[in-house]
């Protein structure tokens, strides 16, 4: 599963456009990655990840309620 979210944010990261759309997406890559990280013991990781995920959510200003 790790190289999978790995791969995720390096196509995620090699194309970003700056639109709402690929954002939300990092953030919910950022979100898994962060909830990975938990889940094996490497919390601070998982905080940093999990950081960037609810900055990009904020950042976002959207109506859904996907901020933690």
């Amino acid at each position: 599963a790790f190289e999978q979210f790995k791969y995720a944010e390096s196509i995620l990261i090699a194309n970003q456009a700056g639109n709402s759309q690929s954002t939300n997406l990092m953030a919910v890559t950022c979100n898994n990655m962060g909830c990975y990280y938990k889940k094996v013991g490497k919390l601070h990781g998982a905080l940093s990840y999990l950081r960037r995920a609810l900055q990009m959510e904020v950042d976002l200003n959207s109506d859904e309620v996907t901020v933690a």
